[in-house]
């Protein structure tokens, strides 16, 4: 059977856009195949006419028709009739529709609760929100064994609040503990659930009526929505998204956005966490230190990567705003218009009044063309926002292109959560960033970690983004069933690539480890012994 692989660099990590591409590949299929199929159906139903027609013109030439030409002529005839079936391929076709939507659902369970189903599935949202999350899981697991390493020497408190929410980061890891955080985050409490068990068993029982379930069922809702608009409105203002600002107003998004921050938060809590341990360390262990001449901690960076990028949202936003605007009035006054009504009053009329409101009626070919110039304005504000550079100096100056990994294809677009994508690629860029600075001054140290035990810590920055994922239970190859049906049937989408089809070889992988033997018990250490360790370093 096939399979499809995720993109493993052998250093790095894919960015989001090779992963969210990636899939959006695969759930291409069904609608590429579907498109194929209708072709197929038209050119049937074309042939079959001409057929007809071909058949009704051999019957009219029998009439004229010697009896042995009649013969011959019937003999066309019926081989036009019995010709086979070219529908034939269709049913399977459909199955294999069939086979890859379930293996898509397939995915999507593999990756919960990273990757949460929409009430309204929008399979490419959810496959971007779900990789942006595995790609700040990475940037949190390795920090965060870093960290469980140094505690070994200096103490580390593994618990933050963020809004308001205490947050084991030890557990950060493990998908039920995250589902439980974002249970809490959407409203979803225990007493919220008892609640809702309540009213379903008394609704089913005939205690409740529908209008008394239907109403007190709003007011549960009411009361879970309260909970994440609280949480939702400590996000900065910079961050928050889906109340309504560009048009779009959900409260799911709202609960993924506020979901998504408290993982930028803590990537910035296991990044700057190291910065002070090391500090510590550096202070603990200062003679050695000194004896060995090595560099500074590095400065992380202050820019106020948030303010920044909202400005120059806002500021392109601004330039189209008069004519997004025009344009979706233009298809609300089109979209209210009532046909019906319309042609009931002036029913009476003349049939010239009657052509006026079909006129009208073909003004909705109109409405496509205004849905379509505010897709490409839309599209114009996202590539202006794209092409922006980070103003900072080099090497820092990257452009949001560069950050996101290129360009994520689709078909579904939503201006504001592009907006929204975008702010959340370059905050955690910042974090990335100075993790990485952090990363490239730890191998400077390396005789330094070795002298205090702690040489092992550089072990975890050979640990891939696969890796990672290997180690928090996720597959790296997924079986796609179908697509060997339709490679034989000569209909394999052209979307898919080689590297997408591609398989894993890879050796087990295990996490670097410290016993109590590898850390000099210096607290025991006569002065004489420390001075000899101190010389032996030099």
């Amino acid at each position: 059977m096939t399979t499809i692989a995720l993109p493993c660099p052998p250093s790095g990590l894919p960015t989001k856009a090779d992963l969210t591409n990636m899939f959006n590949q695969i759930t291409a299929i069904p609608s590429d195949i579907q498109a194929q199929i209708d072709e197929l159906k038209q050119q049937v139903a074309k042939d079959s006419e001409e057929t007809l027609d071909r058949i009704r013109n051999l019957e009219e030439e029998m009439k004229e028709k010697t009896e042995e030409e009649r013969a011959r002529v019937q003999a066309q005839i019926d081989a036009l009739k019995n010709g086979e079936d070219p529908l034939g391929i269709v049913s399977e076709l459909e199955d294999t529709i069939k086979e890859i939507e379930d293996t898509i659902e397939t995915i999507s369970d593999l990756f919960t609760p990273w990757w949460e189903k929409g009430k309204i599935r929008q399979l490419e949202k959810e496959a971007e929100d779900a990789f942006t999350e595995l790609v700040q899981e990475f940037h949190i697991y390795i920090p965060v064994k870093m960290m469980e390493m140094i505690s070994k020497i200096v103490p580390v408190e593994f618990t933050v609040p963020i809004l308001g929410i205490s947050i084991d980061v030890l557990r950060i890891m493990d998908g039920d503990y995250q589902a439980e955080l974002k249970a809490q985050i959407s409203g979803v409490t225990e007493e919220y659930t008892t609640k809702l068990e309540t009213l379903q068993s008394d609704f089913e029982s005939g205690k409740l009526e529908q209008d008394a379930y239907d109403s007190a069922l709003g007011m549960l809702e009411d009361e879970k929505a309260k909970v994440l608009d609280a949480l939702y409105m400590m996000v900065p203002e910079q961050y928050r998204y889906f109340d309504g600002e560009f048009g779009v107003e959900c409260t799911e998004w709202k609960a993924k956005l506020t979901w998504s921050y408290i993982k930028n938060e803590i990537m910035e809590w296991c990044t700057m966490s190291l910065f002070k341990l090391l500090d510590k360390l550096i202070g603990m262990f200062k003679d050695i230190w000194d004896l060995l001449g090595l560099p500074e901690l590095p400065v992380p960076l202050s820019f106020d990567m948030a303010e920044w990028v909202r400005a120059v949202i806002d500021m392109v936003v601004a330039k189209y705003q008069e004519e997004m605007d025009r344009i979706t009035g233009d298809i609300e006054k089109l979209q209210n218009f009532d046909v019906e009504q319309e042609l009931a009053d002036l029913e009476q009329d003349a049939k010239d009044k009657v052509k006026e409101v079909e006129d009208k009626i073909n003004n909705f070919d109109a409405q496509k063309e205004l849905e379509d110039q505010l897709a490409k304005l839309q599209g114009d504000i996202i590539s202006e926002i794209m092409e922006l550079s980070i103003p900072l100096p080099a090497p820092f100056d990257i452009s949001i292109q560069d950050i996101m990994g290129g360009e994520i294809e689709g078909k579904v677009q939503c201006l504001e959560d592009k907006i929204n994508q975008i702010c959340t690629a370059a905050r955690d860029w910042k974090i990335i960033t100075m993790k990485e600075l952090f990363n490239i001054w730890l191998k400077k140290i390396k005789k330094f970690l070795d002298a205090i035990g702690l040489g092992k810590l550089l072990d975890f920055l050979t640990l891939t983004f696969c890796d990672v994922l290997e180690l928090i239970g996720l597959p790296l190859e997924i079986p796609l069933p179908g697509l060997d049906k339709l490679s034989a049937l000569g209909v394999l989408p052209p979307v898919l690539t080689g590297d997408i089809l591609a398989s894993h070889d890879r050796p087990k992988v295990t996490l670097p480890s410290l016993s109590d033997d590898d850390i000099p018990d210096f607290d025991s250490m006569a002065e004489e012994e420390f001075e000899e360790f101190l010389d032996g370093l030099v």
